[in-house]
């Protein structure tokens, strides 16, 4: 396609999007429908891969919910780690950490699995405040198993509560520092405003969805603000938000109904207040999303676009605005298989994290939900 011919079809798309707030999706040469979509046929981001934690039969054989941070010139990375299944006694959260993101140390604990067995740790990201490096995880009760079966429990107990970890003097270690909110599992860490404050998503024991503002006079000083529901009555969970050049903010939301599609939110004041989200139409496999606005100014989101039982393929799609994606590639798209499978697990690259460091974008998954991984990808390549 003539280069003119490309910048006015753009522009064109681009338009329509700023009259559409459904609109998010609209990559040249890929149809609306995702049924339709020939995911073979993608463009492909080059990378490198590395892992971060092998799972352990018997020990740590479900992994999960990765996070990064860049902190003392260091890439550090939490998970969850649990013997076996999702969610049941003996969760916990481990951490290792990397010069480079290609070499990893051995893990360690960020918090221990509950001796008793009453209750799950579940890592919440990796939060920079003040200088100061924290750990965060969610303490909800935990799931039994009974004959090798794990019983269905409750997403989320009534004992939930949001707890941050502080890395220790020697960086080697973590110290407890406090509940930072009652009744809470976050989606992501809080975010700074320019106002000083932080906001991050939240729900609460019946699955609210909220935001939490504050955290600035103490870990634990947070105002509770109220989120409208989707028109449709869809279920929207794990929220992630992110700044508009206009100085709006965006926030995407996973449907855990069956549209298959990412939800959309806009906040003109500085998160206080959220129109109600809108289904856009760009396709997502009912898994956790999550966008990051790169230092040259481009938005990279990172999802499973495909619906299906398997979350493949991993893709990365890219916008100017923030509010349209107009390219979508693949990061990882071949068949994969847990080695040690159980009805808790699901097989696929899940749960990304991005982060930039330097001159490499770098993306945390697990896979299969067993083994923490992560990509290292040349920004000036994408």
């Amino acid at each position: 396609m003539p280069l003119l011919r490309l910048v006015l079809l753009l522009s064109s798309l681009l338009n329509l999007a700023a009259a559409d707030p459904a609109r998010m999706f609209a990559v040249p040469g890929l149809p609306a429908d995702p049924a339709r979509i020939d995911w073979a046929q993608l463009p492909v981001v080059r990378s490198e891969r590395a892992v971060v934690f092998r799972a352990r039969p018997g020990q740590a054989d479900y992994n999960m919910h990765g996070y990064l941070a860049r902190h003392g010139g260091r890439l550090w990375a939490v998970w969850s780690s649990g013997r076996e299944f999702e969610d049941t006694a003996g969760q916990q959260v481990r951490f290792a950490t990397s010069a480079d993101g290609l070499t990893w140390s051995e893990s360690g604990l960020v918090v221990a699995a509950d001796p008793d067995g009453d209750w799950r740790y579940i890592a919440r990201g990796l939060w920079v405040r003040n200088g100061e490096l924290l750990a965060l995880a969610a303490r909800d009760d935990a799931w039994t198993v009974v004959n090798g079966v794990r019983e269905k429990g409750k997403y989320f107990g009534p004992h939930l509560e949001l707890h941050a970890f502080r890395l220790n003097a020697a960086g080697d270690g973590w110290e407890p520092a406090g509940v930072v909110l009652d009744d809470t599992i976050n989606n992501y860490h809080p975010q700074q405003l320019p106002s000083g404050e932080w906001l991050m998503s939240r729900r609460d024991q019946h699955k609210t969805v909220t935001m939490a503002l504050g955290g600035v006079r103490a870990l634990d000083d947070w105002r509770i603000l109220p989120l409208a529901k989707a028109a449709d009555g869809h279920e929207m969970s794990e929220p992630c938000w992110w700044a508009l050049p206009d100085g709006r903010l965006a926030m995407l939301f996973r449907d855990n109904d069956t549209s298959f599609r990412l939800y959309r939110s806009f906040s003109q004041d500085q998160g206080r207040t959220w129109s109600p989200p809108v289904r856009t139409d760009f396709p997502d496999g009912r898994a956790k999303s999550n966008v990051l606005r790169l230092r040259d100014g481009r938005y990279a989101l990172v999802n499973n676009p495909q619906p299906g039982a398997a979350r493949i393929p991993l893709c990365l799609s890219l916008s100017d605005d923030g509010v349209v994606f107009t390219r979508m590639s693949v990061l990882l798209g071949e068949p994969t298989a847990a080695r040690t499978p159980n009805p808790s697990k699901r097989a696929g690259y899940q749960y990304p994290h991005l982060v930039e460091a330097g001159e490499h974008l770098f993306v945390i998954y697990a896979r299969n939900q067993e083994d923490i991984e992560l990509l290292r990808i040349r920004v000036a390549d994408l």
